[in-house]
């Protein structure tokens, strides 16, 4: 706790384990949504592309096999 306030059951809300007073609960929600990562954006964007283009090789790819067969 980061207020260090006595708390009674029922004005305590749990946060990862760790009882909370509201006010502090308000704070590290606050806090948390802050801040955006775009790097973990950026690096799923670039993975889901690369991978629709890796599968559109794979379907040609496949394809072409399935028509070499005749």
């Amino acid at each position: 706790m980061s207020c260090r306030k006595a708390l009674c059951q029922e004005c305590a809300s749990a946060w990862e384990g760790i009882y909370y007073c509201a006010a502090c609960v308000t704070e590290m929600r606050q806090e948390r949504g802050r801040g955006v990562a775009w790097g973990g954006w950026l690096l799923v964007g670039t993975a889901v592309v690369a991978l629709a283009w890796m599968h559109a090789r794979v379907l040609v790819w496949v394809g072409v096999l399935i028509a070499s067969w005749k």
